[in-house]
């Protein structure tokens, strides 16, 4: 071979291998590269779905997965409630109305509205419509808007291409002119119409102008603040030295412990009575109510059903064999068995398995019971199965409410505290202090037939397997998916992550907005305590 030949034939060979690095495989099972990442996925659907959801965390740069979520629907959750007790006019669109267009609207870099209304014979304003956003169902208070300049204007809600309702005329305010609708008449609104509602503001026939300065929604504070309550999942907390414990949530104003009770071996009973009947009675002298929590995603399956009614017969044995004052107030159960694996392929089987779970826990029950609940259970495919079981079983309910904005605390909360209205069941909201990590979520879409992906959905013994390779590849078995966007979300959103300080500010914070639901009966804080 001559050099010149054995030169051509390394540059044939580079090229071949540059194509290569970047060109997509179409490669046997056997024969595939190996994957940068693989993950078992019991109970795998025949049919994954057009969109699914891969979740993860982000290890030494590499993003390391822990679920598949399937057949993911094409929009996003439900849209969030306006807030109350701040102004809304970042979160509304503002047009002109009226076939004489006599109306002009100027929207100020300060977020002031200034409007001017010609003279004219036709009704005609301004619309003020939520974007993103809905009115919060449930809440008592009222829809304010407060303005200066000229008088003659009215101030109503509107339904898409219907006329205005529920006026009411600007009248002279301490500021300006004011006018304010009753929250819930506005509700009712919705209600009945099924659809948005914008806030209009009808000018007088004859020539006038206004300046928006706020509007917003006043929280009317229809339920007392509540009480104060605290996880005590270290039990050791409580055994080593129940005086400290119960020191400091005296001096956080708490009134009830949500602790982690321990089972004796081998026989059916809790482990350390004399001491639990003794840290009762220790934070009784304080005013504060024990309770115990219970939690563990199986208790939503049969086996793990069991275990959960045999430990709480034992706690009732428990009752039995001590004084009224040194009982335990109640049982809160922390199941989230959206947890399970089994979620992901079969959420609509996991709602009715845990809705067992409570109707069974109920009718063994002697005790109170409250049930934690996701923020989004209401927007899952489990809700009419859980809320039903839960409308028929819980004393309380409680919802991890776990967000770290005020606003976003709200907006979270406001789903299952109007249910709990509605129902007439009180509702404490939790939020959370404990060590967490960002996650992140990969969203994906089925590649067409023929066509190479970096994501492959393949069968196995186990039910299934994901697939994610450093190109793209095309196996002759399997479904593909195409990437369609991350989103990270950071434990900062989730979690006050220790800044217990942060956190009770927080609370304070938002407690005039929470008030507005007759429901609301308090709040929970997880991490605080441990």
């Amino acid at each position: 071979m001559s050099r010149c030949d054995s030169r051509g034939k390394r540059a044939a060979a580079a090229v071949m291998a540059f194509f290569l690095s970047w060109a997509p495989f179409s490669v046997s099972q056997a024969d595939s590269p190996s994957p940068l990442w693989q993950l078992d996925i019991p109970d795998m659907p025949a049919s994954p779905g057009q969109r699914i959801q891969v979740s993860g965390l982000m290890k030494d740069n590499q993003f390391v997965p822990s679920g598949v979520e399937f057949n993911m629907a094409d929009s996003a959750t439900a849209l969030p409630a306006l807030p109350l007790g701040l102004s809304l006019l970042e979160n509304l669109s503002v047009r002109a109305f009226g076939v004489e267009e006599r109306v002009d609207v100027v929207r100020e870099n300060d977020n002031l509205i200034r409007i001017h209304c010609r003279a004219g014979g036709q009704t005609a304003g301004v619309l003020f419509t939520p974007v993103s956003a809905r009115f919060p169902l449930g809440a008592r208070g009222k829809l304010r808007v407060r303005a200066q300049g000229s008088g003659g204007f009215e101030w109503g809600v509107a339904p898409a291409d219907k006329d205005a309702r529920l006026l009411v005329s600007l009248v002279p305010s301490a500021t300006g002119l004011a006018a304010e609708i009753p929250l819930d008449l506005v509700t009712a609104q919705v209600t009945a119409e099924g659809q948005p509602l914008s806030m209009t503001l009808i000018c007088p026939l004859t020539a006038a102008g206004l300046q928006i300065d706020t509007i917003d929604l006043e929280p009317a504070q229809v339920a007392s603040d509540g009480l104060r309550a605290a996880w005590v999942w270290n039990a050791k907390r409580w055994l080593d030295n129940p005086q400290k414990l119960v020191d400091e949530a005296k001096a956080l104003g708490f009134q009830r412990f949500y602790i982690a009770l321990d089972m004796l071996d081998g026989d059916p009973g809790v482990a350390n009575a004399d001491r639990l009947s003794h840290f009762i009675d220790l934070a009784a002298g304080s005013q504060i109510a024990v309770w115990a929590v219970e939690g563990d995603p199986d208790m939503a399956l049969p086996a793990g059903r069991e275990h959960a009614l045999q430990r709480l017969q034992a706690i009732q044995r428990y009752q039995a064999s001590v004084p009224q004052a040194s009982r335990l107030g109640g049982v809160q159960y922390d199941i989230e068995p959206y947890l399970l694996p089994l979620y992901r392929t079969r959420p609509q089987e996991v709602g009715r398995q845990w809705a067992q779970t409570l109707r069974e826990l109920a009718v063994q029950s002697k005790l109170k019971l409250d049930m934690v609940l996701p923020f989004w259970l209401s927007q899952s495919p489990m809700a009419s199965q859980v809320l039903e079981a839960l409308r028929e079983t819980a004393d309380s309910i409680t919802i991890m409410a776990y967000r770290t904005d005020g606003l976003a605390i709200q907006q979270v909360a406001e789903p299952l505290l109007a249910w709990g209205t509605r129902q007439g069941m009180p509702v404490y909201v939790a939020l959370e202090a404990g060590p967490l990590t960002d996650d992140v979520i990969q969203s994906y879409i089925a590649a067409k037939a023929g066509q190479p992906a970096r994501l492959w959905l393949l069968s196995s013994s186990k039910g299934g397997i994901a697939q994610y390779f450093e190109q793209p590849v095309l196996l002759q078995k399997g479904t593909g998916y195409l990437a369609a966007g991350q989103i990270t979300v950071p434990a900062s959103r989730v979690s006050f992550l220790g800044d217990d300080t942060a956190m009770l500010k927080a609370a304070r914070s938002v407690l005039p907005a929470l008030r507005a639901w007759s429901a609301y009966a308090g709040m929970v804080f997880h991490g605080l305590l441990d």
